[in-house]
């Protein structure tokens, strides 16, 4: 007989069109909820997220006790087992483990559950990379609902999905996971045959999907989400009755894992599961900049503290490191980092960022101090620069630092810093200091190429030598060509070069362009899933006067200009404007470096307006690819929008044009 598996549960947005505190009173009213109707009616409650467990803990004691009483007796189920529903698109690998690790700890710890299936309702899509994390921390199955069918086709809604390291995992998409409050009984007909003559289930119709034939097992979730709520009397008393009185189909009050125990899916998907939420990769870009500063910021500092600690220099700062990531991965929520709550909830999200970038930067410092507390003393009129190489190898880096000399130079010469490794000088270049105070020689600001040791702390010695200053000008010539790269940026101050090894990768056509957008977080529309924003308009560079009045500076006479140029760098800045609003691209070409930076500083005065810099890519062969969680992923090349975490990159007949970036996921191509 066909069997209909019953998941009561509630999803709770914590934090989207209400704010935190609203969220977790939401939370308390539902487990109460819940955990009253158990005493009337035998059903499973299903629910996840240790963020909310935690909350319960430590504001409504009583009603935790109770859920764990009800938890040991099989009629409160823990469901999915992470931390949170984060996004799964935007993750690093180590994030998505971490958001599995803490919730399993936790789950483990106050209720002796480990569960098997992990589930991402709410989730704008998917990354393939998902599946070994998913696999190797024990699951054996993978619940989920979008993108929809519109989105991403599917023949059947049960699956195996394949990871990029070969690992299979079952996978279940169904459309929805809520039902309204007292109308389960609207949903439950939609879930079973209709003229009880052994026709197949069908999938629950939803916008914009068409209805899936399934096998004899199926499984429905129900109950009030979105806000909270989960089970009502009046539906409870609803599906008793039919549990005890349908014949036709066996209806049964179950949990996620033992219906993926009934099923046995040979359909392979061996793709990322995408796209779902176009816009959600690139909306409340603050948020998105300050998540990968703390993701990068607590991965690395964790191996300074890791190597103090195993050589006894300090005791490893678990719990600070833990508020930390707890802080990172609330703001991983699936609706925070995506972009789509209210002003208050990017608000509470920069706050716990800014939270965790100050409790790892305490630990960064206490480490740093340990790692050179033993250094040497440095000599009369030196000064020493430490550097951590965070990585397990040796490499070849740019290092910029800043310093104050011993004393205020106000002398008729200035200070010259020379740079020394085991007392061998190595070329450094003097550059811009971030202090602004005129007049006077103080504050130091040089950049040099060095090799670091692994996993250590480099000492750099700087010396000073008191020099008289040159009246020298900096060329003002756009172009650098060396042995082994070639940029060249015309008088416009836009890009039109950049080979590497003898191959050209740019071709006509950088810049930077304004697109028609809308004020909608997510891009649901069907025209943003092919394609996000419209119609782009490019920033035409300043005049000389114009250049002299945004940047304050009567002598600009053009909107490019040569800023730094020396051994080590040279930097270039351009000025560009688009109705009201205003641009700075600066180029930092690395000479001793196989790269270059772009920076891109806006001053927006556009209403409904995406931005996008564009690099027209030469001899392209027709592959792209993207940064994912432990590996990349094949991209879009047919103008839909992309999502990828540090880096994408073209492959062209001769090698790949790379970009990375410090915050943004989001690009086409």
């Amino acid at each position: 007989m066909k069997e209909l598996h019953l998941v009561c549960n509630a999803h709770i947005d914590p934090v989207w069109q209400w704010t935190w505190e609203e969220g977790i009173a939401a939370a308390f009213s539902t487990f109460n909820s819940a955990a009253n109707l158990a005493d009337k009616y035998d059903y499973i409650f299903c629910h996840n997220e240790a963020m909310l467990y935690e909350n319960i803990e430590k504001y409504a004691p009583e009603l935790f006790e109770k859920i764990r009483k009800l938890v040991k007796s099989g009629k409160w189920r823990i469901m999915g087992g992470w931390y949170l529903q984060p996004d799964c698109t935007m993750l690093s690998g180590e994030s998505f483990v971490r958001q599995i690790g803490y919730g399993k700890m936790y789950f483990k710890d106050k209720f002796n559950a480990e569960p098997k299936v992990a589930l991402n309702v709410d989730s704008f899509g998917h990354t393939r990379g998902l599946v070994q994390i998913l696999v190797k921390t024990g699951y054996t199955g993978y619940f989920h609902c979008r993108p929809n069918n519109t989105q991403f086709s599917l023949p059947c809604g049960e699956y195996l999905w394949k990871g990029l390291d070969g690992s299979l995992i079952k996978a279940v998409r169904r459309f929805d996971y809520s039902s309204a409050l007292g109308k389960v009984n609207e949903k439950l007909q939609t879930y079973l045959r209709s003229d009880g003559q052994g026709d197949p289930f069908i999938l629950g119709s939803c916008e914009n999907t068409a209805k899936v034939e399934i096998g004899d097992y199926q499984i429905m979730f129900w109950g009030v989400g979105n806000h909270g709520g989960g089970p009502s009397d009046k539906d409870l008393a609803y599906l008793k009755e039919q549990i005890e009185n349908y014949k036709d189909v066996t209806i049964k009050h179950s949990f996620p894992e033992e219906f993926f125990e009934k099923i046995n899916p040979s359909l392979v998907v061996d793709k990322s599961l995408y796209i779902s939420m176009p816009g959600c990769y690139t909306s409340m870009s603050a948020v998105k900049q300050k998540h990968r500063e703390l993701e990068n910021l607590i991965y690395s500092t964790e191996k300074m503290a890791s190597i103090c600690a195993i050589n006894g220099l300090m005791e490893y700062p678990a719990e600070s490191f833990k508020a930390a990531c707890e802080d990172l991965m609330t703001a991983q929520f699936h609706d925070t980092l995506p972009g789509t709550v209210i002003e208050k909830g990017e608000q509470n999200a920069l706050m716990l960022l800014e939270h965790g970038r100050e409790e790892v930067t305490k630990i960064r410092m206490q480490a740093f101090f340990a790692l050179t507390v033993r250094q040497k003393r440095a000599g009369e009129g030196e000064y020493p620069l430490f550097v951590f190489n965070y990585s397990s190898y040796k490499s070849f880096a740019t290092v910029e630092a800043e310093f104050n000399l011993a004393d205020q130079n106000w002398s008729d010469k200035f200070a010259v810093a020379r740079v020394y490794n085991h007392g061998e000088e190595i070329a450094c270049q003097q550059i811009k200091e971030d202090s602004n105070l005129t007049g006077l020689d103080w504050r130091k600001r040089i950049i040099f190429d060095a090799y670091l040791e692994p996993s250590s702390i480099n000492r750099f010695d700087v010396k000073i030598t008191f020099e008289k200053p040159e009246n020298s000008s900096i060329t003002q010539n756009f172009n650098y060509l060396d042995a082994q790269k070639i940029v060249e940026i015309g008088n416009d101050g836009l890009l039109k070069r950049y080979a590497v090894n003898g191959v050209d990768y740019l071709d006509d056509g950088f810049g930077l362009y304004a697109y028609e957008d809308n004020a909608d977080p997510w891009g649901m529309c069907a025209e943003y899933q092919k394609e996000v924003g419209k119609n782009p308009q490019p920033f035409i560079p300043l005049s000389p006067e114009e250049c002299a009045e945004f940047c304050n500076d009567e002598n600009a006479e053009n909107n490019v200009r040569v800023i730094e140029d020396g051994k080590i760098i040279k930097r270039i800045e351009s000025y560009f404007r688009l109705n009201n609003s205003f641009a700075r691209l600066e180029y930092t070409i690395y000479k001793n470096q196989p790269y270059m930076e772009l920076k891109a500083d806006l001053y927006n005065e556009e209403r409904n307006k995406m931005f996008r810099l564009h690099f027209p890519i030469k001899e392209f062969a027709g592959k792209l690819y993207g940064d994912t969680a432990f590996g990349t992923d094949e991209l879009f090349t047919d103008g839909r929008e992309n999502v990828a975490q540090k880096f994408v990159y073209a492959l062209c007949k001769k090698g790949c044009f790379a970009v990375a970036n410090a915050g943004t996921y989001g690009s086409k191509f």
